[in-house]
């Protein structure tokens, strides 16, 4: 008899520095976050309900990440005019715990 095939139930850790370019920008251009294992919502046609899906797993991903390591993130975050805030700041709020400059 075949042997019953068992998926690992071992967490994916992701470094916290993976997150900074979906944290600065609502994107990850560069793949760091690949190992989640989450579907790219680009990769689904525009309107489609398993887009809107991928993009509301990303979502509640980088929430989740954001309340784990955005007051890390938040400490190293060098504001400009232009980029007062990164996006995770303005999509998920500040942590109670910053105390940087907004300029």
């Amino acid at each position: 008899m075949p042997m019953k095939r068992r998926i690992a139930n071992r967490r994916v850790e992701i470094p916290a520095v993976a997150w900074d370019m979906l944290f600065a920008s609502g994107y990850d251009f560069m793949g760091a976050l690949d190992d989640l294992g989450l579907p790219d919502a680009l990769s689904f046609p525009h309107g489609s309900a398993a887009r809107a899906d991928a993009q509301e797993a990303w979502h509640d991903a980088a929430r989740g990440a954001w309340a784990v390591v955005g007051a890390v993130y938040m400490a190293t975050w060098k504001a400009d005019a232009h980029h007062p805030l990164p996006w995770a700041a303005v999509k998920f709020g500040l942590h109670a715990g910053f105390t940087g400059s907004l300029i």
